[in-house]
């Protein structure tokens, strides 16, 4: 069984599984290429299947054989802060309510964290550092989709043109242990809903691309949630 180079304590709240992965990879001197012929699961001819969904899921990737190496369930971390995001929309399917495009924040990735809120379809500017969202490499702008895993033999935190997204301003990687503060009142207010506002907006239908296209969604809804019958 091989051992990479993980503390958990490198995970931050609401981060994503692509950031996650970008950290293995960084510690461990081994590109997106390494990283999935050691843990991409193959098909009955021995063929490695297509890794998607990778921000969120990374379907395609042997979560168990991960596990024995790092010691951590990835997918729990996730689906827990995706629940807390996103779980009140029960009438709907969580990839809708993320952007396909890979989001970021300038100033969270310099320091080797991606969020979660960087691809959630109601905001466009980062809750943390209330900077306008990037969506594409500085120096090929390039795109990546969140769909499907860049094969590339690319090391962490980099586009497949072979540069950081953003340079990054860690130091150690005990730098990525971060203690974030969400400054956009909203979104600390949408994360911390009582349950009365939780249930009321999770028995409700809204059409999304109507909400996209609100000033303010998640005031519509919080206020929505919180009207007394």
């Amino acid at each position: 069984m091989l051992k990479l180079t993980w503390d958990p304590a490198w995970m931050n709240p609401f981060e994503s599984h692509w950031s996650i992965i970008e950290k293995i990879k960084y510690a461990n001197a081994i590109t997106s290429l390494d990283f999935v012929r050691l843990y991409g699961t193959r098909n009955f001819k021995g063929k490695l299947r297509n890794q998607h969904k990778g921000l969120f899921h990374f379907i395609g990737i042997d979560h168990n054989l991960l596990f024995e190496s790092i010691s951590t369930d990835l997918s729990r971390h996730t689906e827990y802060y995706l629940n807390k995001m996103t779980g009140m929309f029960s009438w709907v399917k969580t990839d809708r309510l993320l952007r396909k495009e890979f989001s970021f924040c300038d100033d969270c990735l310099s320091m080797g964290y991606h969020s979660l809120f960087h691809q959630f379809i109601f905001l466009n500017k980062c809750p943390f550092h209330l900077s306008p969202l990037s969506n594409s490499c500085k120096y090929c702008g390039g795109m990546f989709s969140c769909d499907k895993h860049n094969h590339k033999s690319k090391n962490g935190f980099q586009c497949s043109c072979s540069n950081y997204f953003v340079e990054p301003k860690f130091n150690t990687w005990s730098d990525w242990q971060m203690n974030l503060t969400i400054k956009n009142t909203l979104v600390e207010r949408w994360v911390t809903m009582d349950l009365n506002a939780y249930n009321r907006i999770n028995k409700s239908f809204f059409y999304v691309p109507a909400l996209i296209n609100m000033d303010a969604p998640l005031q519509f809804l919080l206020d929505f949630g919180n009207k007394r019958s």
